[in-house]
């Protein structure tokens, strides 16, 4: 039997090498060459900036939908319905970066036409970080933001029947001489991906994360997986959660709440999402915004640290330094998914 400490074992590996396995994965399984990039380089990303939770120890899960029938390898995304500044599309069940791609590319292309442009997208899947859709806006002097839904992994604020998703959001806000802000977040206290991480390591979770099935909190990974998820500032977190499950999904037609198959590689999920570009030119010229928000960054870390603080860090910052260091020194992976994607890689291994 493994120890925690085997479970925890972790190897340095190049980001190149990771994306390499990925794309001879995903390849292997008739995704055209640029939609397996796209996906690849969304889990990477997140990897690179030390969000493991959605990097390639997302891919095996992709993997056994397509392999299950759950997934479409060469969807016929479509538009159903758009104006000059918003469109709706359909992602006839390809993979969440697939989709996604198409979707910010499409907001980005409006925005540059109308100033601020909104694509929603539907019949989808988990789509990564949000932050890798919303910083496709940023070479474009935009403001980008992403959102989507999943399955019902959290209840309603004083239930206890699983019946939302934790509905993340990410925002991307390009700057001039400092660091872009990017926040990324859930609005549960933790992200599911973060539980399964646990499980594969050995470790406990902190209380407060998600309770077991019978609603009591719990530490176990394992019991918080067939639980639910606690959100992020109590009635605050899960009223937010209502409002992005309406954005991502119930406008644009996507399946929401309980309607999402949550556990079945074998059913597509139907899940939506939310993309939106917002022209900063539109509203004022780029470079006087880019110098507004410096100094509105430069304020904030100009702040008098509070007792048993370091440093003032600004949304992404901490990832974007993550970034820098491990594109020198490789990825720390957790071994055991390391070898999974070595195996999945050559012929016959999935």
């Amino acid at each position: 039997m493994s120890t925690p400490a085997q479970l925890g074992e972790r190897v340095i590996v190049a980001a190149s090498t990771l994306r390499g396995l990925g794309q001879a994965i995903l390849g292997r399984l008739g995704l055209p060459e640029r939609d397996a990039e796209v996906s690849v380089d969304c889990l990477v990303e997140a990897d690179l900036r030390g969000v493991h939770s959605h990097g390639m120890v997302r891919l095996p899960s992709y993997v056994e939908r397509l392999v299950q029938g759950g997934g479409n390898p060469r969807p016929n995304i479509r538009i159903t319905t758009q104006t000059d500044s918003s469109a709706v599309i359909d992602g006839d069940n390809g993979l969440g970066q697939v989709v996604s791609g198409r979707g910010m590319e499409l907001a980005i292309e409006k925005a540059h036409r109308t100033g601020v442009g909104i694509v929603g997208a539907r019949n989808s899947h988990h789509f990564g970080g949000c932050f890798y859709w919303a910083e496709m806006a940023l070479p474009h002097g935009m403001i980008g933001v992403a959102s989507t839904n999943c399955g019902p992994i959290m209840a309603p604020w004083g239930g206890r029947t699983g019946s939302l998703c934790n509905n993340p959001v990410g925002v991307a806000i390009p700057a001039g001489q400092e660091l872009p802000i990017v926040l990324d977040m859930a609005m549960s206290v933790a992200a599911g991906g973060k539980l399964d991480l646990a499980i594969l390591q050995g470790e406990k979770i902190p209380l407060g994360w998600a309770t077991d099935p019978a609603g009591i909190p719990t530490q176990d990974p394992r019991l918080a997986r067939a639980g639910l998820l606690l959100p992020a500032g109590g009635y605050k977190g899960y009223a937010a959660m209502v409002v992005l499950e309406v954005l991502a999904a119930v406008l644009m037609g996507a399946r929401f709440g309980r309607q999402v198959e949550a556990q079945n590689p074998a059913i597509p999920r139907g899940i939506g999402h939310f993309f939106q570009a917002i022209s900063v030119a539109a509203f004022m010229p780029l470079l006087e915004f880019e110098h507004r928000v410096d100094e509105l960054i430069r304020q904030l870390k100009s702040s008098e640290l509070a007792p048993g603080s370091e440093r003032i860090w600004l949304p992404g910052e901490m990832e974007f330094e993550k970034r820098a260091e491990y594109q020198v020194t490789g990825i720390p992976m957790l071994a055991s998914v390391v070898r999974k994607l070595e195996t999945m890689a050559v012929p016959g291994g999935i």
